[in-house]
């Protein structure tokens, strides 16, 4: 499984999945892949899955704030500067 071998690729292409199919990653395997991101030198893949997940969760749940500090972070390490 991606979560445990640390494939980013197989991850997002298994998120992509259940996101296709209408279900719903929970969010430790979104940390998972924030941290994959980030580690990865992949902020703007970070802040996707992060913006993904708060959009398609209403019920409460989001992505926590050490994560959106892991992508702000990654972020000014890789100057990777959002377009609007």
């Amino acid at each position: 499984m991606a979560i445990h071998d640390s494939n980013l690729e197989q991850l997002l292409l298994v998120l992509n999945e259940m996101w296709d199919r209408g279900a719903k990653p929970s969010i430790a395997i979104i940390t998972h892949g924030i941290r994959l991101a980030c580690d990865n030198a992949l902020p703007r893949i970070a802040m996707d899955l992060a913006q993904q997940f708060d959009q398609d969760f209403e019920s409460g749940t989001k992505v926590p704030t050490a994560s959106w500090v892991r992508i702000l972070m990654s972020s000014a390490e890789n100057s990777y500067v959002s377009s609007p």
